[in-house]
């Protein structure tokens, strides 16, 4: 709680921990990402600010149940953030990512993942799709409440290698629509 981690090879690693807390962080000038969860469950980042690493600002692999939440990763050389599966059991699920931003980065989003939400989150100014969906079975969801890019409208997204949205829902103030999609093969 209320640091900084700059100029490492990895910020902040979660390796097979479950149940943790970061709050008030600052992931700065790392040589890969700023945090990476992996094989952990049930962690809470809170107000963690990645910027300036060299790959991602937050990466999520083989892990579930994970809150990140009031936080931004932004300026990072890679994608904002990562949240990817493994295979078999080896998956990551109803993560959520809360009230963040994901601004300036080499790209935003990029899901391959199950049941993620992401709620009232800025995706702006990133050189890729706002969230790219990448591989998820057709039978996942991805829920989007309020997401945002600069114009305050929907942020772009992009289907790739497969991947299969089979309801996706976007809720934004007054407005509520759901579409069901497929990304074609």
């Amino acid at each position: 709680k209320n640091g900084t981690v700059k100029g490492f090879n990895l910020g902040i690693l979660f390796l097979g921990s479950s149940n943790n807390t970061i709050e008030d962080i600052v992931c700065t000038e790392n040589t890969t990402h700023g945090i990476l969860i992996s094989a952990s469950d049930f962690n809470m980042v809170n107000r963690l600010t990645s910027t300036y690493n060299r790959q991602f600002g937050i990466y999520v692999s083989c892990s579930k149940n994970n809150t990140i939440i009031n936080s931004e990763s932004s300026n990072n050389i890679a994608n904002g953030m990562q949240l990817i599966s493994g295979v078999g059991v080896w998956t990551s699920e109803n993560n959520k990512i809360l009230y963040s931003q994901f601004n300036n980065n080499g790209g935003s989003i990029v899901i391959n993942a199950y049941s993620t939400l992401i709620e009232s989150c800025t995706i702006s100014g990133n050189n890729d799709w706002g969230i790219t969906i990448n591989g998820i079975p057709q039978a996942d969801r991805l829920l989007l409440i309020g997401a945002a890019d600069q114009s305050h409208l929907l942020v772009g997204f992009g289907v790739q290698d497969g991947g299969r949205v089979a309801s996706f829902h976007y809720l934004h103030q007054s407005l509520a629509c759901a579409h069901r999609m497929r990304a074609s093969a």
